[in-house]
């Protein structure tokens, strides 16, 4: 598949739908698209398959015309219109397109906005309005997808989710929203740095390889110390399907009260306590999968 930049600007309606008759169209010229089926992805996150013919919920192989689109609730925002002073939780509940593909294309843009609500339970039927304009920007040449009206959705389940579930979770707080933390994973030397560490909080059980774009994900990251200074950097990273994005924040801590990882049986336990200023927080014992191989 090709990969390029591509810019989104959506409007899904949710509220007294007004059964306006569907159309979809490339380049503005007419395309078969009316067959939707829906996932949900990770928590919150939904995905949209668009086809050109029906296609089963089980069915992952096809040659026809296939468009995703992938929706969410959107977690955080500028405290700011400048985007330049923190993080905040959005006053209301707002859903966007957070990524998008088809045969001639991937990615997403960040600006657009969602108003979204369609059955994601196996078997049940809904219906979405939409007005949504796609363009893919590939080899220099704009390919414009445009999606309108009303169509009905078929709902498929959730998407199955493998890897390693924690049993205790810390508490993490993302611009004062709490965060469902269901896997960890630590690496030891991060980036190739002597003397660092990451620590990953996903909101999705943890895997080493092979991972699915989780509904959130937290990265705790400690920097290598200066000689002799006495702090240490330690960074938070928040991205994923809820976030657009990723964004982050550093901190200075005092070298002898940071988190110091211990190999256990079943991984690498850390005890944290860490605060990040307005983006967020995280606190408790971790027992994190050991991906440093």
């Amino acid at each position: 598949m090709l990969r390029a930049a591509v810019f989104l600007s959506s409007l899904f309606a949710i509220a007294a739908f007004a059964e306006r008759p569907f159309t979809a169209a490339i380049d503005g010229k007419p395309v078969n698209l009316t067959h939707v089926l829906a996932w949900t992805e990770g928590e919150r996150a939904v995905s949209l398959q668009f086809s050109d013919r029906a296609l089963g919920c089980d069915e992952r192989r096809y040659e026809g015309l296939v468009v995703e689109l992938v929706v969410a609730p959107l977690l955080i925002e500028p405290a700011d219109s400048q985007k330049r002073f923190g993080w905040r939780r959005p006053a209301t509940e707002t859903w966007r397109v957070t990524s998008a593909s088809w045969p001639h294309g991937a990615g997403a843009d960040p600006s657009s906005t969602v108003r979204f609500e369609a059955p994601v339970r196996r078997g049940a039927i809904g219906k979405l309005e939409l007005a949504t304009k796609v363009n893919f920007m590939v080899s220099n040449v704009v390919n414009t997808l445009e999606l309108n009206g009303s169509v009905a959705v078929k709902g498929c389940g959730d998407r199955p989710r493998f890897g390693v579930e924690l049993t205790k979770p810390p508490t993490v707080l993302v611009a004062g929203a709490p965060v469902r933390v269901r896997g960890a994973t630590f690496r030891r030397e991060f980036n190739g740095r002597p003397g660092s560490w990451a620590l990953v909080l996903s909101s999705i059980p943890a895997q080493c390889q092979g991972r699915a774009e989780p509904d959130v994900e937290v990265a705790v990251e400690v920097l290598p110390r200066k000689a002799g200074s006495p702090t240490q950097t330690v960074g938070l990273d928040v991205s994923g399907k809820l976030v657009g994005q990723q964004v982050g924040q550093q901190v200075l801590i005092d070298a002898g009260v940071l988190p110091v990882p211990r190999v256990v049986d079943g991984g690498v336990e850390i005890d944290l306590a860490l605060d990040f200023e307005t983006l967020g927080s995280v606190r408790g014992v971790v027992t994190a999968l050991d991906c440093s191989r």
